[in-house]
């Protein structure tokens, strides 16, 4: 071979291994960067108590909070749910009917809302996560992005949500309890969109136990607002049992309104973008405080295995 050809060799060999180097580093750097937007901070306002005695919550409010409820059940509890609506429904139909027979045991809106009651922590984390303000124990508290810049009046603080200052104001983890369902969530990112979806399907799968500090497990589609499996037949059986209910001269729940309404359009918590690996967990407000334990238990899912966190809470 001539001293041509091992010069043109050896370029090209070099040309080879600097490509696959630099694709291995790219590929790397890709899995250490965040899928997930997570920069988020809290304006906290001391406000006299009478301003403070909770923040009002539309019809839009609630029909956000209980689709997003909706869509962090697995398959198999909106199908419970959907039996459970239905059952009530075909007991006071049969009640407002003279030719009919109620054969049941009870109230049946009493054993609905028995049979129902391990999703309130997950409707209550639905509505304190979509906020932009929240109020309570003499303060107002705002979401903003970042501390940088913001304008603050004299009786304001900005701190950030997730991380503690070296000097922090005696008001801020006040301010982060009024705001719980942001400050206490984390975010968690596994290999692959697979590897996400098995992850979320057996930590739902923990959220309707008592002993679980589980609330909500969410992902991106979730947040969109994404309609689910079975959101249509559970929109016919409440409007069933709302009139069922009527029959009877009896009221309908807020619940069972925003559960009537269907789908709302919007996205919730459009401060926190998930990416297609990564899921957001948000406790139980019973759980706030507990944020080893909470992130423990979801450690321990054993379809969690290689998640990483990308916030731990």
């Amino acid at each position: 071979m001539t001293l041509r050809g091992v010069t043109l060799a050896g370029l090209l060999v070099t040309l080879v291994v600097g490509g696959v180097t630099a694709l291995a580093a790219d590929v790397a750097r890709r899995r250490r960067e965040p899928s997930s937007s997570l920069d988020v901070s809290l304006v906290i306002r001391n406000a006299p108590l009478a301003d403070t005695t909770g923040a009002s919550s539309t019809t839009t409010d609630e029909d956000r909070a209980m689709a997003l409820a909706i869509s962090s059940l697995t398959a198999a509890e909106r199908e419970h749910v959907l039996d459970v609506v239905d059952a009530a429904a075909d007991r006071l139909e049969a009640r407002a009917n003279p030719l009919l027979a109620d054969f049941g045991d009870g109230d049946p809106i009493e054993q609905l809302e028995l049979a129902t009651a391990a999703y309130l922590p997950a409707l209550s984390a639905a509505r304190a996560l979509d906020r932009e303000d929240w109020v309570g124990a003499g303060l107002q508290v705002r979401i903003v992005r970042s501390c940088e810049g913001i304008a603050l009046a004299p009786n304001e603080t900005c701190v950030p949500a997730w991380s503690r200052l070296s000097a922090e104001p005696q008001v801020a983890e006040r301010g982060r309890f009024v705001a719980w369902a942001v400050s206490g969530l984390g975010v968690l990112e596994l290999p692959d969109d697979a590897a996400a979806a098995a992850c979320a399907s057996e930590l739902r799968l923990r959220v309707p136990f008592a002993g679980s500090h589980l609330a909500l497990v969410l992902r991106d589609a979730d947040l969109a607002l994404v309609p689910v499996e079975q959101r249509s037949a559970l929109k016919a059986a409440a409007r069933r049992l709302g009139a069922a209910m009527a029959a009877n001269g009896l009221r309908e729940s807020r619940q069972l309104d925003a559960l009537a309404r269907g789908e709302p359009a919007g996205r919730v918590a459009p401060w926190l973008a998930l990416g297609p690996r990564a899921l957001a967990v948000i406790p139980r407000l019973s759980a706030v405080g507990a944020g080893g334990r909470f992130a423990e238990e979801v450690e321990g899912a054993a379809s969690c295995r290689g998640m990483r966190w990308l916030h731990r809470p």
